[in-house]
């Protein structure tokens, strides 16, 4: 009787300790998959927007920090000392926000938009979206572009020819003899939205190999 008791003591505490540990791996298994649910956030490089104003729309509203928005019939005057103060103002607070997810800038962006464009992880990424004074995370992606016109002036469109031939009659007039890449035009708008452009108002920039030049 007394080996019998024991033999089913023992059976209890077995059957407690694998209930146990089947629970505790249950709740990690838990909290893991929970956890990649709500990290709705990937590697890679991104855009990052910041709350406060940009040198071009920013109003003064900060004390200690004069305004920078041009008056109606001025131009931005982005190398003023009041632009100079305010410009290492957003950079001063693009640096310490990303220094507390350990992450390191492209670029900063303070003039036209205030953000900065960096590579992070999906954790940097998901800690990032959660400080105060960040308003928005967007992933940089390429985005080829797609008119209804561009067909027409490749000639693409023409009747009586394949779309091979036509495309290489049209690119006979090219001096380049290709097309833009999506890379080199979304180039001209990175360099557009730098400082570097500051000066370039409405001015029509074509890339078309050489077919034209005014």
């Amino acid at each position: 009787m007394r080996r019998a008791s024991r033999i089913r003591s023992r059976l209890s505490i077995a059957l407690i300790g694998g209930a146990i540990f089947a629970l505790v791996a249950a709740s990690t298994a838990s909290a893991g998959l929970v956890s990649q649910r709500h990290n709705p956030y990937t590697a890679g490089r991104y855009l990052v927007t910041f709350a406060d104003e940009a040198v071009a729309s920013y109003t003064g509203y900060k004390k200690g920090f004069a305004a920078t928005q041009p008056k109606k019939g001025q131009q931005l005057n982005a190398h003023s000392k009041a632009a100079s103060a305010w410009k290492a103002h957003l950079v001063a607070k693009h640096d310490a926000a990303l220094a507390k997810v350990g992450a390191t800038k492209i670029y900063d962006y303070t003039i036209v938009n205030n953000g900065v464009a960096v590579r992070l992880s999906a954790r940097q990424a998901e800690k990032l979206a959660k400080l105060p004074g960040v308003i928005a995370l967007e992933k940089d992606r390429i985005n080829k572009v797609d008119t209804t016109l561009s067909p027409h002036f490749l000639g693409l469109d023409a009747t009586g020819l394949p779309r091979e031939e036509a495309h290489a009659e049209a690119m006979a007039h090219v001096p380049l003899g290709r097309m833009a890449q999506p890379e080199e035009i979304a180039g001209t708008v990175a360099w557009l939205f730098s400082d570097d452009a500051r000066s370039v108002t409405g001015q029509a920039i074509d890339q078309n190999g050489g077919d034209f030049m005014l």
